[in-house]
């Protein structure tokens, strides 16, 4: 009997701090008075979930929950709103428990003007506690904005602008957010399917920057049944500003990908298949020192990969057999300019550390 009490208390043990507690009469409250609200107003469409998970190690103990309410509000408006929370204790003695926590919220209210534009209103917040590594690593980021998007029968043009504030080591930013993009769902030029996306984003805080620009190309053409073709192109472009110390010391990261792929399916006999398949991409890497506008290179990598293998299938009857041949070959060049620091929030460990995924 007692290692059962004392097995059933320390599944409790997450739910006795008392943030945690908070959060999750919260979710209950929250969910209770929405659901309330909706169905007393005959809001239609809506649709609820509630999740929570539990796992327990050695001397771990990690939680997870959340919810999400979605519901369509007099026939033109959307409601979604998301709330996850995950929390692990790193059992160190009876007194002394080590936590980490991160809680997620997400608000997203999108109003149907007409069958082509919508419009949104969008409130998010990331906090992230760290009691376990030692390091400040500690995060608090909320965003509120707002945005449309045009919509036509192939593609779509969604648009996000608003104000987004970031804390971290011991440091606070605050600047314009936005984001903006092109979906392509499909389209046919010469007997060809083509399928194209790109995205803009970008957070311009007042000693920061973070930028991704996407943009992605597939075509594809189906020549007789089981006889295909593709060809997909893709190319990613990011900025990292990121401090590396409470006194506000700057690293920037940047980071070029290229990415050259295809895929070709080809029928040679109703018993023998053919498959071939390659990869091309690049990819180079930039660690500098920020000093006000100045950027001063620290290290560099550049990496390029190459990958093809051809496959034959065969059949007949109740026999299936396949032959490969496949090749693999990996370059990667380093830059370091100066001796590497022990921050441990340097960005050398993704520069220095070679990736040997063939190995």
């Amino acid at each position: 009997m007692k290692t059962k009490l004392v097995r059933l208390w320390r599944i409790k043990t997450p739910f006795q701090k008392k943030h945690c507690i908070e959060r999750i009469v919260r979710y209950f409250v929250m969910i209770a008075i929405i659901s309330m609200f909706l169905s007393s107003r005959g809001f239609s469409g809506s649709l609820d979930s509630l999740s929570t998970y539990y796992t327990r190690g050695l001397s771990t103990e990690s939680w997870r929950g959340g919810f999400v309410y979605q519901s369509i509000i007099f026939s033109r408006y959307k409601l979604y709103v998301s709330e996850i929370l995950s929390s692990s204790c790193l059992e160190l003695s009876p007194t002394a428990n080590k936590w980490k926590d991160q809680h997620y919220f997400l608000l997203d209210l999108t109003r149907t003007i007409n069958q082509k534009f919508s419009a949104k209103l969008m409130g998010k917040s990331l906090t992230y506690s760290d009691k376990q590594s030692g390091y400040p690593n500690d995060i608090r980021t909320q965003f509120i904005g707002v945005g449309a998007e045009y919509k036509e029968e192939n593609f779509k043009i969604p648009l996000l602008l608003g104000i987004k504030r970031d804390q971290r080591f011991k440091q606070s930013d605050q600047g314009a957010s936005y984001r903006i993009s092109v979906d392509n769902t499909r389209f046919e030029l010469a007997s060809y399917i083509n399928r194209f996306h790109t995205a803009y984003e970008e957070d311009n805080l007042q000693r920061r920057k973070n930028n991704t620009f996407t943009i992605s190309y597939l075509v594809n053409r189906t020549f007789q049944k089981g006889t295909s073709d593709s060809l997909k192109l893709s190319m990613n472009h990011q900025r990292r500003d990121y401090y590396i110390s409470e006194s506000g010391e700057i690293e920037n990261r940047e980071e070029k990908e290229q990415k050259l792929e295809n895929f070709l399916t080809y029928k040679i006999s109703h018993r023998f298949l053919c498959r071939i398949r390659g990869t091309i991409s690049t990819r180079s890497l930039r660690i500098n020192l920020l000093n006000n506008s100045q950027k001063k290179l620290k290290r560099q990598r550049k990496d390029f990969y190459t990958s093809g293998d051809i496959s034959l299938y065969f059949k007949i009857s109740s026999i299936r057999a396949r032959a490969s041949l496949a090749y693999l070959g990996e370059e990667q060049k380093y830059l370091v300019t100066e001796t590497l620091p022990s921050s441990p929030y340097s960005g050398n460990n993704f520069l220095i550390t070679p990736d040997n995924q063939s190995a």
